[in-house]
């Protein structure tokens, strides 16, 4: 395959897979919004921090390249874990959208990085 089709194609997947997940965030953070007493943006920020350290540390893991960051990431997505779960405390779906939200962004980010690695 030419390089540019292969960037096209590569941008194209990019491109879905990542309305996907804005649209996860965008579900979830309407579940949140209609809730009475909730606070979207600190949900949708505990969202996408939760996802981007459960990336980071689901990174190293597959790298086998643990560091203090390591640690860090691991606090950051435990932490965030827990906030969205206490936060979201007798909403079952509400729940369930916002931890599967980031739990998406995860295992998107991670699925992606492994193809990129691969084609090299």
């Amino acid at each position: 395959m030419e390089p540019n089709v292969k960037l096209t194609v590569w941008i194209a997947v990019v491109a879905a897979a990542l309305l996907a997940v804005v649209s996860g965030l965008g579900l979830a953070a309407a579940a949140v919004h209609r809730a009475p007493g909730s606070d979207l943006v600190r949900t949708g920020s505990t969202i996408a921090a939760t996802a981007l350290g459960g990336t980071r540390f689901a990174v190293d893991l597959q790298d086998r390249s643990v560091s203090a960051t390591t640690g860090a990431a691991a606090a950051l997505t435990v932490i965030g874990v827990v906030r969205l779960l206490t936060s979201t405390r007798r909403r079952p779906v509400v729940r369930v959208l916002t931890v599967g939200a980031a739990v998406t962004a995860v295992v998107f980010e991670v699925a992606r990085r492994r193809e990129i690695l691969r084609g090299r």
